[in-house]
């Protein structure tokens, strides 16, 4: 079955959410991010992390590569590159506005 996320991101200090974002038909999510320039990354429950526009919700890039399923995925601090973590026990390494794979590794 197809999923709706929601993800907010709260100010600290603040009760209120500085960024949000809504994405319908998703499957089951396993983990989401927000990068420093806002982007969101979302590692699903299947082998792909897609990374999509926090705002419009548009999908930027499918980052597939994996062969189990995604469970983690941090950006780099000035958020041009992405990793993400499977477990089929191998790390990606993506640049953001390509969605280009520029490292594999594998355990």
């Amino acid at each position: 079955p197809l999923h709706t996320l929601e993800v907010c991101m709260a100010d600290a200090g603040s009760r209120s959410s500085t960024r949000r974002a809504r994405r319908h038909g998703l499957p089951a999510c396993k983990f989401a991010a927000f990068d420093p320039t806002g982007r969101l990354v979302v590692a699903t429950a299947d082998a792909q992390a897609t990374i999509w526009c926090a705002e419009t919700g548009e999908t930027l890039h499918a980052l597939a590569g994996h062969c189990d399923e995604v469970y983690m995925a941090v950006f780099s601090p000035g958020g041009a590159l992405v990793a993400t973590a499977s477990e089929d026990h191998t790390c990606a390494v993506w640049r953001c506005e390509t969605g280009e794979l520029v490292c594999f590794m594998e355990a």
